[in-house]
């Protein structure tokens, strides 16, 4: 039998709420003042009990995926209530080119596959995903368009986290939000030096002046923000 005690603020019950929703059992309320209370909970040892969205959901996935390195079940839980699980057709978009959404991306099932518009007359992938990993960090924490299309090239099952969502959990969860947010940045970071390596690579085998002052101003716009 595992326990918890956990701190509710007067007229603020959705974290508790979550937890009961994710299997845990209130067993003792304790007024604390302010309109506080300290509840007890309790739950048996087995996977989280908490209705169809948790029942098939992989949670080797979810382990394996690098946004939730550090996260505990129940941190993992508390994520996967909050977030839309979508399952998407073949050759459906999760977000095209010019959208404005804000949202992380954890594909559980399936594949998508990131794609620039037509240049020159010719679409062109620039990644694609399988399970585990997680997209759209680039326009979650710093609001802009989508330059590229996600398309669903098999049937995929999605975990989607709005922007608004992580902002409220930021402030229920700021632990769980911190490390999510950390983790995001180090797989953003790790797509940063990828792109840079092929660049340089594609630089040194074109070997194009032109080229090589554009990379460069590029780089230097990045620099100053």
């Amino acid at each position: 039998m595992a326990r918890r005690y956990e701190t509710v603020e007067a007229g603020d019950v959705r974290r508790l709420n979550r937890l009961l929703a994710a299997g845990w059992e209130s067993v003792r309320e304790t007024p604390v003042g302010d309109g506080r209370l300290v509840v007890l909970l309790e739950r048996d040892g087995g996977p989280p009990r908490s209705g169809a969205k948790l029942a098939g959901m992989p949670w080797d996935v979810l382990e394996a995926c690098p946004l939730f390195d550090g996260f505990d079940r129940d941190e993992l839980t508390a994520f996967v209530e909050v977030c839309e699980l979508t399952t998407c057709p073949t050759g459906s978009n999760l977000f095209e080119a010019g959208d404005g959404t804000a949202a992380l991306y954890v594909l559980l099932e399936g594949r998508v596959d990131v794609v620039f518009p037509e240049l020159r007359g010719e679409s062109m992938a620039v990644e694609g995903f399988a399970p585990p990993s997680f997209f759209g960090e680039s326009t979650f924490f710093h609001p802009a368009d989508h330059h590229a299309t996600a398309t669903c090239t098999e049937e995929s099952r999605v975990l989607v986290l709005e922007r608004d969502t992580f902002d409220e959990l930021m402030q229920e969860s700021p632990d769980s939000a911190r490390k999510l947010g950390l983790n995001a940045a180090g797989t953003l970071a790790q797509r940063l030096q990828s792109a840079d390596a092929w660049v340089w690579e594609l630089l040194d085998e074109i070997d194009s002046v032109h080229i090589a002052r554009s990379w460069r101003r590029f780089r230097d716009r990045i620099l100053r923000r």
